[in-house]
């Protein structure tokens, strides 16, 4: 879960990358919506009293058994901070109003609506802030579980290039892990999470294969990017050929690209479908940039959140489905949300130095 872990991460130095994959896929609450249910409650923490707001929670809450899951999981995050209030008791919202404020869907008017607006911000930032260490507890194995397999990985908005013992380097987007296993007969590497940039040394003998989720790449000499969200996997060719396939099926090819093409693979439904790519823009984070064309929204919201420090979440569904065209400096995510939501009226919210929440007024 590697939002919820850069809540506390520090920025470093400054990508075609995503969240990061979910263990098991489908047997835990998604990244997004945990953080959206966490926005949620920061919402209403901040606007006990309004009920338009909370009509919207309602609706969201409706959508789906997974929303109503991860705002379960919040309400029990938020009541363990009513518990420890030992070091800013005096600063701190009143456990019983905050649990009236976040447990269901009727306006409160408890102490915290009286409490003076200067004192009742400090309660939200330190509250929030509770909220995501216990959210970190609750989900700290999958992170630990990739530190822990990984042989390389990058930090938030930071980028490192690692030479492997075949000579072949490797390019490790922010917030990305891989390890690597070498054999006498193959080259294998394994994208944990994130993005990775593969300058391949040549050795027809031993195959260079790397496995991304579902989807598997090898080639014997060139260079590529690879990138993996919760959502897709995504290959892009700069120099060279490669064939992409199942993992669970090596033999049953994807697709065969060359030089400046590339392919995206749904990891559900295993929909392919493949693009021509402008020269240049194979891996553009490497630069510091992030060039898209007609990418969906969130999808390119995921690549920013990997040079935040923090989290960024899209509140206003309406605007997920949005397609955007662009080139975005990774060194302003905040700016670059500005200017690719502005032509949806999208707003760009900072509820903590950690958390932007998108979302359309």
């Amino acid at each position: 879960m590697t939002n919820l872990r850069k809540i506390f991460a520090a920025p470093s130095s400054s990508v075609y990358g995503g969240s990061a994959p979910m263990s098991g896929d489908d047997d835990m609450i998604p990244d997004r919506v945990l953080e959206a249910a966490s926005a949620w409650a920061f919402r209403l923490q901040d606007a006990p009293d309004d009920a338009g707001l909370r009509a919207e929670l309602a609706d969201w809450l409706a959508e789906s058994d997974v929303h109503a899951e991860a705002w379960a999981l919040t309400q029990r995050a938020w009541q363990v901070t009513g518990q420890a209030r030992a070091a800013f008791a005096h600063e701190w919202p009143t456990a019983s109003s905050t649990r009236s404020v976040v447990s269901r869907p009727t306006v409160s008017h408890g102490q915290s609506n009286v409490t003076p607006l200067r004192r009742r911000r400090f309660g939200v930032r330190v509250t929030a802030l509770a909220i995501a260490a216990c959210l970190l507890l609750v989900f700290a194995l999958p992170v630990l579980r990739v530190q822990l397999n990984a042989s390389h990985a990058t930090s938030v908005a930071e980028m490192r290039e690692v030479s492997l013992e075949d000579g072949s380097r490797v390019t490790l987007a922010a917030s990305s892990a891989i390890s690597v296993s070498f054999a006498a007969g193959a080259r294998e590497v394994t994208l944990l999470e994130g993005a990775a940039y593969f300058e391949v040394a040549p050795d027809r003998a031993r195959p260079f294969t790397v496995r991304a989720g579902p989807v598997s790449t090898t080639v014997t000499g060139t260079a590529f990017d690879v990138a993996m969200t919760d959502r897709t996997v995504s290959v892009a060719v700069a120099s060279g050929s490669v064939r992409v396939a199942r993992t669970d099926n090596l033999s049953s090819s994807l697709a065969d690209l060359g030089a400046q093409q590339g392919v995206v693979v749904d990891r559900s439904s295993g929909t392919v479908v493949e693009t021509a790519l402008q020269p240049g823009t194979v891996a553009a984070w490497r630069k510091g940039r992030l060039i898209v064309e007609n990418a969906l929204l969130t999808d390119v919201v995921a690549a920013l959140d990997r040079s935040h420090a923090g989290s960024i979440v899209v509140a206003s569904e309406s605007l997920r489905g949005k397609r955007v065209t662009g080139v975005y400096d990774l060194a302003d995510p905040a700016g670059a949300l500005r200017v690719l939501s502005a032509p949806y009226g999208g707003v760009v919210r900072a509820f903590t130095p950690y958390l932007l929440v998108l979302s359309v007024d």
